[in-house]
């Protein structure tokens, strides 16, 4: 009995080390413009495009993040400007989201991160 507990406990920690942490995103442009190079920071990895008036479902993988707390940051590019533009929001605590999904609303000047738990 105890070898079956002692061998339960083992399996559920390699599958634990094993499994996948991400941050899902849903991110809509409301801009007017075309973004280019679009990526949520602490993914370094993942680009996208999104149109005018488009969403885009983006999952950032923090798989392979230090056990830090953070604030995620959005990158991308108006295509029509060619400006850089970055925001800082939300949080993500010991390397792992606190929330299932951050809804993105990119607006001319700003955005607006609405965390679903």
């Amino acid at each position: 009995m105890k070898s079956i507990f002692l061998s339960i406990i083992v399996s559920f920690l390699l599958i634990s080390c094993t499994m996948k942490v991400e941050q899902n995103f849903t991110i809509i442009n409301k801009t007017g413009f075309t973004l280019d190079f679009v990526n949520v920071f602490p993914d370094t990895l993942n680009y996208k495009t999104i149109a005018i008036g488009d969403s885009l479902d983006y999952k950032c993988d923090m798989t392979n993040l230090p056990k830090v707390d953070g604030n995620y940051v959005i990158h991308f590019v108006e295509t029509e400007h060619k400006r850089l533009k970055r925001y800082r929001f939300g949080y993500y605590t010991n390397g792992s989201p606190i929330e299932t999904e951050i809804r993105i609303l990119i607006f001319p000047d700003s955005i607006s991160a609405l965390s679903l738990f």
